[in-house]
């Protein structure tokens, strides 16, 4: 769970000078397979990367970048650092990816710091594409999907997490004031309470968390799934299996909003070298 930025400045992308390091930073994990799925072009990352391609960074808070596939699907990656604490992001060509090349928190804290994401939808004001898809109203959901691929690192502490968000009404920016939706594939030094609800959806294990949050007046419900046995990537994972787990708990409800579907890392400690190797949803 994060706290929700204020309004966000655009910025200009300033070109990363030393590119072998982020290059190194960026290097992809072991493939582990999160759900098995048949093949698609569009949730398929490259084979190869061009040698020479052009680093951007993002070094600004709520900074972000337009990429998208070669099939043209867009996305936008974004430097949610609500903490303050200097954080950079390399992104390689205009693909969806992004390494944590730089993250400026050598103590833990209580809370996340930041969640540099990649994102599909709108999220305060910064929306991937006027293309109608999202936000939508869940009874009206089809089949929503998403696939990420990551790579971890051994150090901080730190979670992978989709996030999804939900709200009451139709909105593009603000704090959204239905559900937050998160589905953690992995994490690192951050405990599972005792007596944790576990459950099944799509054949896989995962512990269920729910409380209210709030935050400058605004409370929602939030909702965590998180894999018992974590991976490092999941490939066209379902999402209406969760939100229908949510639906019959009376946590998100038929008529509210699904604003967007993001992935990224709540970063408490440390985080530098975590990446999203690829990226990709529909809805």
């Amino acid at each position: 769970m994060r706290n929700a930025p204020g309004h966000p400045a655009r910025h200009t992308v300033a070109r990363l000078r030393l590119l072998s390091v982020a290059a190194a930073l960026s290097a992809a994990a072991p493939a582990v397979p999160a759900q098995a799925a048949a093949t698609s072009a569009a949730a398929t990352p490259p084979a190869a990367t061009v040698a020479h391609v052009r680093i951007s960074t993002l070094c600004k808070r709520y900074q972000h970048f337009a990429v998208a596939t070669a099939q043209g699907t867009h996305f936008v990656v974004k430097n949610d650092n609500y903490g303050g604490q200097r954080e950079c992001l390399a992104i390689r060509g205009e693909r969806p990816n992004f390494t944590v090349a730089q993250s400026q928190l050598p103590t833990w804290h209580a809370k996340p710091q930041a969640y540099p994401f990649i994102l599909r939808g709108c999220s305060w004001g910064t929306c991937s594409a006027p293309d109608g898809n999202l936000p939508r109203q869940v009874f009206a959901l089809r089949r929503p999907v998403a696939t990420w691929y990551t790579t971890q690192v051994a150090t901080g502490e730190w979670d992978a997490a989709f996030d999804t968000w939900f709200g009451t009404r139709r909105m593009t920016t603000g704090q959204a004031d239905g559900a937050e939706m998160m589905i953690w594939l992995s994490a690192r030094r951050v405990k599972v309470p005792p007596h944790t609800k576990i459950l099944h959806v799509g054949h896989l294990r995962w512990y269920l968390l729910h409380w209210r949050a709030c935050h400058a007046g605004t409370c929602w419900n939030y909702i965590q799934f998180r894999r018992v046995w974590p991976v490092l990537r999941a490939r066209k994972l379902r999402l209406l299996p969760f939100i229908h787990r949510a639906e019959k708990r009376g946590w998100i409800q038929p008529a509210w909003w699904l604003e967007n579907i993001e992935a990224g890392f709540e970063l408490w400690q440390g985080g530098t070298g975590l990446a999203t190797d690829w990226f990709w949803s529909r809805v």
